[in-house]
This record gives structure tokens, C-alpha cells and sequence, in this order.
């Protein structure tokens, strides 16, 4: 396995794999803050200051990843390393013709 196919591979799995969950969990951590802030611990102060950080602290941690997923991203469309395909329809709609007259066009109704 050579550096580059390492390297392909890493950032495909980042991509595909590592960012998709660090942002699930960072959104759980966040709506569990919230929680606490409106219901868990709203008659206590130092409970309430709290879940108030801690909810900043997740939407900074959306900020942080969103922006490294972005430059994870940036790598794998500048480099070519995407595994995209075009789009390619399961088959082929074909309209049903009339043996005795002309044929028909490929869009139903017209």
C-alpha cells in the first residue's frame, strides 16, 4: 500500500465515516443541554450557568466541524480522491408504440 492510497483512504473514511458521527454526537450533547437548561436544571443557578456553557461549548464544537469537514472536503474534491458517479437511471422507459403508426415519443403524453 503505497503513501497516496493511505492517504485516499484516510480521508475518505474521515469523510464518509469519522466527521458524520462526531457531528451526532455533538448534536445529542447539544439537545441534551438545552434539556437541561429549560427543564433539568432550571431552579438551580450554578445548574443553570452550567448547561448554558456547555450548550455554547456544542455549538462551537458544530463550528470546529463543520469547518473540518469542510477542509476534509476541500482535499478530497481538489485531488480527485471522490468516489462519485454520475446518476444513471435502472432503465430505460420506452413509451409503448402503435405497430401501425409512427413511432412515439419517449415522454408519456406529449
Amino acid at each position: 500500500m503505497s503513501i497516496q492510497e493511505f492517504l485516499i483512504g484516510l480521508l475518505l473514511f474521515l469523510n464518509d465515516r469519522v466527521i458524520p458521527l462526531l457531528i451526532a454526537i455533538a448534536f445529542l450533547v447539544f439537545i441534551f443541554n438545552i434539556a437541561r437548561y429549560f427543564i433539568i436544571q432550571n431552579q438551580s443557578d450554578t445548574g443553570h450557568a452550567k448547561a448554558k456553557r456547555n450548550a455554547l461549548y456544542g455549538i462551537l464544537a458544530f463550528v470546529i466541524i463543520v469547518s473540518l469537514w469542510g477542509i476534509v472536503n476541500l482535499f478530497v474534491q481538489s485531488f480527485g480522491f471522490n468516489r462519485a458517479q454520475g446518476l444513471s437511471p435502472d432503465y430505460f422507459y420506452t413509451a409503448p408504440s402503435n405497430r401501425n403508426s409512427a413511432p412515439s415519443s419517449a415522454i408519456p403524453g406529449s
